[in-house]
Parts: C-alpha cells; sequence; structure tokens
C-alpha cells in the first residue's frame, strides 16, 4: 500500500501511531496529505491515496470519517 507508507513518511508517523490519533487529528493530517496532491494538479492521485487511507482506517475503527474528495475528468480520446 503505497499511499499508507507515503503518508506515515509524510506525517512522521507509524501506523500503529496513526490509529492512536483522535479522529479530528487524523482528519486533519490525510485531508492536508491529500491536498498537498490536489493542489499540485495531481487529484486523480490525491482521490486514490484517499480512498486507500480510507479502507486501511477503516479497518483500525475509523468509520464515517469527514473528508473531502477530489473529483477529476478523465480524458475520452476516440
Amino acid at each position: 500500500m503505497k499511499a499508507l507508507a507515503w503518508f506515515v513518511e509524510w506525517s512522521g508517523l507509524s501506523p500503529d501511531e496513526l490509529v492512536k490519533l483522535s479522529r479530528e487529528r487524523v482528519e486533519q493530517l490525510v485531508q492536508r496529505f491529500c491536498d498537498m496532491y490536489a493542489e499540485r494538479g495531481r487529484r486523480a492521485a490525491a482521490s486514490n491515496y484517499l480512498k486507500a487511507l480510507k479502507s486501511f482506517l477503516k479497518a483500525n475503527g475509523f468509520d464515517e470519517l469527514e473528508l473531502e474528495d477530489y473529483e477529476f475528468m478523465r480524458r475520452f480520446t476516440g
């Protein structure tokens, strides 16, 4: 799970430390991390990282996180 590896490197927290934080703090950190990619024009990556991190967090007891997702348009060639 690359998203988790990049997130823990960026945050300086281990996965164990992350899941011990308050829900509000987890939301802040995950949103900031994903926003960083979105602001660099990588909205698809931000969306994928958000989904991966939410999946990890849900498996560790964090249901119903309030996080802003990133919609992006795919280009179709034809």
